[in-house]
Parts: C-alpha cells; structure tokens; sequence
C-alpha cells in the first residue's frame, strides 16, 4: 500500500480529527494507506491517531527562523518516511522539491486558500512560482471556483491533473438524530425563533451587520427572535458592547467555543443558521464548512449571495446582499415561510449535506491519486524504454 505524506502549513492545534480538513487524510487511512501528516508544532513529537501518523515539528515562533527550520526538519521527515506520494501547500512546497529531486515520488500541490490581498505580495509571488515550476504532478483544490480565480489573476493555467475536493463534515457529529431540546428547555425559549452562528467572531465576517438587523426586526416589533453567536476571536467583547448598546441583551446571546458534538446539539435547538459574510476577496471562492455542518442536522442556512454559498444547491435561504437591512428582510421572509415549505427545506438540507461528508472527498482524492501514480508508473517505462533504445 502506498506510503503519503502531508506536510500541512498550519499549527498542530488546529489540527485533530473531526476539526478539520485533516479528516480526508484520516478517512484514507481507513482505506489502507499510510498516512503521515507532518505539522508545526511547539516540540518534536510523534502519535498515532485512529491509524493517521501525526508528526509535530518543534519550531522557536519567529516567523522567518521558523520557516526556515520547518522546511529542513520536515524534509528529514520525508527521508525517514520514504513516501510514494507528497502532498504539500505552497508554504511548505520547497519541501516537496527537494525530495522529488533526491527520491522519485508524485507531488501533489494542495490549496485550501490562497493570498488574496495585494500587501501579500511574497506569498502570491511564491504560489505564482510553484504553479509554474514544473515539478508538480496534480493540484488539489477546494473549489473549481478557486482554480478559476487563481488562472484570472495569476494569469496562470497548470498543465497537470487537477481534482475538487471541498470542505466537509464528519456524519459522527453532524447527523439528523442530533437532539437540542434540553438546550431549548435550559434557556426557556418556549416558541421564540433561534437564529444560530458558529465560528470566527470577527466584524469583517459580517456580524455586525447580523446585530444591526436583530435591531431592525425588533423595532418593527418582530419580538419572537433570537440570535446565538458561538465562538471566540478579537471582536467578541466589541459585539458584545454593541449589543448592549443597540439594548438586545434579551435577544442576543454569546456562547464560547465549544466541542464538535455540542455545537451540533446546539445547531439541533435552532430553528435555522446565518452566515453573514461580506462580499469580500476572502470569502468569495472559499467552502463554507459552517454551512455544510448545518445542514447535515437537517437546519436550513440563510446565507449571503455570493459565490462560496450560491455554490450550495439545496436548504439554503440567500440574501440578496449583505446590509442589515438586506438581512432583516431574510430573515423576516424565512419566520413568515409555512411550515410546508420549511419542512421542504429541512429535507433539502439533509440530501445536499450528503454530497460533503469527508468519506465521500476522500473517495474522490483516493481516485486521484491511483490516476497520478498510473501517470508516474508509465512515464518510468517510456523513460526505461527511451533509455534501452539509446543504450543500444
């Protein structure tokens, strides 16, 4: 069975199984393969999780040191790994040449995000430089959409096999027999309509246009509302000083981060999710895995209309916009659907949860990659068959 290492440009924190895309790796273990994920981490350390080899590399937290000592350390890696296959992100893809060069191995380019604001100019300059190496065997990418962001504004269109796979959600936590009503008994909420957002709480991912448009609804005297925000980041206490001030202490709660199995729990007590996001170059090409994991528990999602949620075909509600006033209106249009069509979207949002649960993407990787080493294998023989005819 073939031996693949990932060498993931990211903290280890970030990283556990059920958090995130680290999940297609882990699902390729259960097939079989040999899965080494190689990240950033604060010592050298190595564990086995459910099959998936986990490899931190110690590194000092100064940002060019550190790179620097990533890349060496990591390559020393992938020399005792051995892998028939390397997978690496443009930050880690010097890496990846070095081995290929040493060892013959399929290398395959991985982009979850790229660099979109000018001031990032090494980072584009150097995806720019991997794109048009020549050393990789395949991309794969989060979404088609990205790959054609990245062919307009790098004016760069790779001649190797590409592949989609996006985001997705983990059925172990995500599922339609998730039970919230213990929440809803906990908080009294009785009848009241619960809007829920999970994730980053960061004004530029739209939130604080969703409060201005709590504010709206509640002055036009739509009472029965409410909005729960679960997460943490550095606009937390801001939106919270702006919901006292707009006085809707009584509409609006803030939770702190919590587990995967509670935030499906707390999804099961909402009537329905909001994703807010602005019409920004951060968001617009990217996966919406908030989105995905509401509607594997059956929620419906009112979303923004731009392409990263238009690209959901199914139990989606999308706002013309991103105002609060374009909100407002959403969400006020959603409370007033009948419950036949609510069920309608409840059941939408079930079937199109299916087409991302991380087995199904790693389906699609493993596909991949037995095309790419079939590639490799008969590029060795017509080199082999070259080299007999020359030899002779």
């Amino acid at each position: 069975m073939h031996v693949i290492a990932v060498l993931r440009w990211e903290p280890a924190s970030r990283h556990r199984i059920g958090y995130a895309d680290i999940d297609v790796w882990f699902e390729l273990a259960k097939k079989g393969y040999v899965v080494h994920v190689v990240l950033q981490g604060r010592s050298n350390t190595r564990k086995i999780l459910n099959g998936l080899h986990m490899w931190e590399v110690g590194l000092p937290g100064i940002p060019i040191l550190s790179t620097f000592i990533y890349w060496v350390l990591s390559f020393f890696k992938l020399l005792e790994i051995r892998p028939d296959v390397v997978v690496v992100y443009y930050m880690s893809f010097p890496v990846g040449i070095m081995y290929k060069i040493l060892r013959s191995c399929v290398l395959i380019l991985d982009i979850r995000s790229i660099p979109v604001m000018s001031r990032i100019r090494l980072q584009r300059a150097l995806l720019k430089t991997v794109l048009l190496s020549g050393f990789i065997d395949g991309i794969t990418i989060i979404t088609k959409e990205m790959m054609l962001q990245i062919i307009r504004d790098y004016k760069v269109y790779p001649k190797v096999p590409i592949a989609v796979w996006p985001s997705g959600f983990n059925p172990r936590y995500f599922n339609e027999k998730v039970k919230g009503e213990h929440i809803r008994a906990r908080y009294g909420l009785g009848r009241r309509f619960i809007l829920l957002y999970h994730g980053t709480i960061a004004k530029e991912r739209g939130l604080e246009n969703l409060i201005h448009a709590l504010k709206i609804l509640v002055d036009k005297g739509i009472r029965s509302v409410g909005l729960w925000i679960i997460g943490s980041d550095k606009d937390k206490e801001v939106l919270k000083h702006l919901t006292t001030q707009l006085g809707l202490q009584e509409y609006i709660l803030f939770f702190d981060p919590a587990s995967y199995p509670e935030i499906a729990q707390y999804i099961a007590a909402a009537d329905a999710c909001i994703v807010p996001l602005p019409y920004h170059p951060w968001w617009l090409y990217q996966f919406p895995l908030k989105v995905v994991e509401c509607l594997a528990v059956g929620k419906p999602v009112i979303a923004t209309d731009i392409p990263c949620h238009k690209q959901i075909k199914g139990g989606i509600l999308l706002i013309q916009g991103d105002s609060p006033q374009a909100i407002a209106d959403t969400i006020k249009k959603f409370i007033s659907l009948p419950e036949a069509e609510l069920e309608r979207l409840r059941k939408e949002a079930l079937v199109t949860a299916k087409n991302y649960s991380w087995e199904k993407h790693a389906n699609i990787t493993e596909k991949f990659l037995k095309q790419l080493i079939k590639i490799k294998i008969t590029q060795k023989k017509a080199k082999r068959g070259a080299e007999h005819l020359c030899a002779r």
